[in-house]
């Protein structure tokens, strides 16, 4: 009885599209083109997490050996103060994230594609110091993983073209 119920659990799942959490994920259009990408150290801690969020949509945390290809991003960071309470504290705050990018090919240092992208995370301002903190270290998350998203669709297009 359990074999047969353990056996019709594992056909609904693989016939619904079930896919293990920690199973490797195609990356789009061109699946073999992106793996071949680098992607270069960026500084301070949201390009950090820019990096790393890059570096797991574009070939899924296994950075290449031999890349065709090297990704350059340079981010800017600015936060600017958005709500106030009658007494003039803030309340609110917006960070908005810029980034430029380069794709070039490692042999020849030929540019392939160059773009830059923005995007625009609110978090808010609390009383309490450490909330407000993790709050914009949410906020910053959410920014980085924006921002890759939009690199990382550039990207593979560009190489699956």
């Amino acid at each position: 009885m359990r074999i047969a119920a353990l056996v019709i659990c594992t056909l609904v799942a693989a016939g619904c599209g079930f896919r293990p959490a920690n199973a490797p994920q195609p990356s789009g259009d061109g699946a073999g083109a992106p793996a071949s990408v680098r992607v270069q150290p960026i500084p301070e801690r949201v390009g950090q997490l820019l990096r790393a969020e890059l570096v797991n949509r574009l070939h899924a945390g296994a950075e290449p050996r031999d890349p065709a290809f090297l990704l350059d991003v340079s981010v800017d960071e600015r936060i600017t103060q958005t709500g106030f309470r009658r007494d003039e504290s803030e309340t609110r705050r917006n960070i908005r994230l810029t980034a430029s990018y380069v794709l070039r090919r490692a042999d020849t240092r030929e540019t392939v594609l160059k773009g830059d992208t923005e995007v625009t995370t609110s978090t808010n301002v609390l009383d309490q110091p450490y909330a407000t903190r993790v709050m914009r270290r949410d906020a910053r998350a959410r920014g980085a993983r924006g921002i890759a998203e939009r690199i990382a669709r550039d990207v593979t297009s560009k190489l699956g073209s």
